[in-house]
């Protein structure tokens, strides 16, 4: 939606009066109700603000709307920005792949090679050092594109669908914005059953090996951790032969691994390569909450 200047200065006037009059005042309502004032929530969604880039310091109220209101595009920054949402229909009659379509006994599976985006974030901003001098110029082009131009898998995303539609399969599927572990958690979390991920099976890239080589980084650490990557991470009973014909047929050529099984336990959980199975602990980025250190990965395992 393109708007002149005059317009944009009316909603701009608009938005920053609506933080000023309602917003900041709920801060106190917040701390001693520990919730969101039901209006306040109502106006939010009739002015179509749940598309913000909200300042910090109104990070306290917003991290409780988040909870309380299903999608929406809104983050933490240090300045107050607009952002645009596309709305859209499902096509055929598959039904929509959720969160909590995991059943036990199935497989988990992710596709392409997730770790690559955390990995070229910590190059960008100086984390990681080549200290062998074996991360080659194109290795670490590579690392840095994949997080600053990541490709959404939104033609597999349509193929899984309608393939466990064809064979009646079971589909729990979500993008990887957040950490493999951190979207392990959600679906295990809205299917109500655990996850378990088979360190031996995770996807390390060519460069994620050529990026351990010469810093000393650990990639499971990216993979298990890193987000930013928008691969797809899922559990069905399809086998990964059957989607890997599948996508041949359509002419995807994007990489799908088999990483884990959905059991009963509820969490998730981690096998290690002693074959110790024990809690994984998501440490993927969360809006408003305190900013963790950044794990350049350095230490071995989950």
């Amino acid at each position: 939606m393109a708007l002149d200047a005059e317009s944009f200065d009316l909603l701009l006037a608009t938005v920053q009066r609506f933080v000023r009059e309602r917003l900041v005042p709920a801060e106190n309502h917040l701390e001693e109700h520990d919730e969101v004032p039901p209006a306040i929530v109502d106006e939010m969604k009739e002015m179509g603000l749940f598309g913000l880039t909200v300042p910090e310091e109104f990070g306290a109220l917003f991290a409780r709307l988040i909870k309380e209101t299903p999608g929406g595009d809104t983050v933490r920054s240090d300045c107050l920005c607009l952002s645009v949402a596309l709305l859209g229909e499902l096509e055929g009659r598959a039904p929509a792949a959720r969160r909590d379509g995991a059943r036990t006994g199935q497989r988990v599976y992710c596709t392409g090679w997730p770790g690559e985006s955390g990995a070229g974030l910590s190059l960008l901003i100086g984390a990681l050092r080549d200290r062998s001098g074996q991360v080659s110029r194109p290795v670490r082009d590579r690392l840095i594109r994949r997080h600053q131009a990541p490709e959404p898998r939104v033609e597999a995303g349509v193929r899984l669908r309608r393939l466990a539609s064809r064979r009646r399969a079971g589909l729990a599927m979500i993008d990887i914005s957040d950490g493999l572990a951190h979207e392990a958690d959600l679906i295990a979390r809205a299917s109500k059953v655990g996850i378990e991920i088979d360190a031996a099976r995770l996807p390390v890239s060519p460069a994620l090996n050529r990026l351990r080589d010469g810093s000393g980084a650990d990639p499971v650490a990216f993979i298990l951790h890193g987000g930013e990557d928008f691969e797809l991470l899922f559990a069905t009973e399809l086998t990964l032969a059957q989607i890997q014909a599948d996508f041949r047929r359509a002419g995807i050529d994007t990489p799908v691994h088999e990483i884990g099984r959905v059991v009963a336990r509820r969490g998730v959980f981690f096998r290690g390569g002693d074959g110790r199975i024990r809690p994984l602990r998501h440490a993927g980025f969360e809006h408003f909450a305190q900013t963790p250190a950044l794990d350049t990965g350095r230490r071995r395992g989950a």
